[in-house]
């Protein structure tokens, strides 16, 4: 497998005041939150070795929707902030994608990672198209609240050239193992 290829996918890690089978260490923090990032130092130390190319993380960073207590978002801010800056720095990673889940929102746009964007974290909090090195374009689609999500899908879409949508209607078929639609290549290109 070549570097190209290789990328780590995580969710869900929940990050809360767990008050139920934890303690409190003794810098004011959950033993379940320290034992979250445990892990993702176990992960890191993976990444060292393998090299991947991207890290998504795709959702549900935080456990309580519209509300997280100031000492797991403090912490879990500082932590993920210092991930991303070493995964990028020893590890190779090219970029560390965050997404937002049902459980990081608050209302229509508002979500509890865009302070790591501001950190200078990447947060994809609209459906957007990336061309990514080693995987092509990858069509980011988070969790949202808002009504106009397929609109917001067919102006990320619409960028697309004629070439490009097949190339993906290939991938899509090889994924689910046939064309469930088609895009005829001899039909007229969109101006571009």
């Amino acid at each position: 497998m070549s570097r190209g290829d290789t990328a780590i996918l995580l969710s869900d890690f929940h990050s809360h005041a767990w008050p139920r089978f934890s303690a409190i260490l003794p810098d004011g923090t959950n033993s379940r939150l320290a034992d979250l990032f445990h892990v993702l130092d176990q992960v890191l130390t993976w990444a060292r070795q393998h090299r991947p190319r991207y890290v998504f993380v795709l959702g549900d960073v935080f456990h309580h929707k519209y509300y997280v207590p100031f000492i797991v978002y403090n912490r879990a801010m500082a932590y993920f902030i210092a991930w991303d800056r070493q995964l990028r720095a020893t590890c190779g990673v090219e970029d560390v994608i965050f997404i937002p889940g049902n459980h990081d929102l608050g209302h229509v746009g508002v979500h509890a990672l865009e302070p790591f964007a501001h950190a200078g974290v990447t947060v994809i909090d609209r459906p957007e198209l990336r061309m990514l090195d080693g995987f092509g374009g990858c069509l980011f689609v988070p969790f949202t609240l808002d009504a106009g999500l397929p609109a917001a899908m067919r102006e990320a879409v619409e960028t697309l050239t004629h070439e490009q949508l097949l190339q993906y209607q290939q991938i899509l078929c090889d994924l689910v193992g046939g064309a469930h639609y088609a895009i005829d290549a001899k039909a007229p290109k969109r101006a571009e």
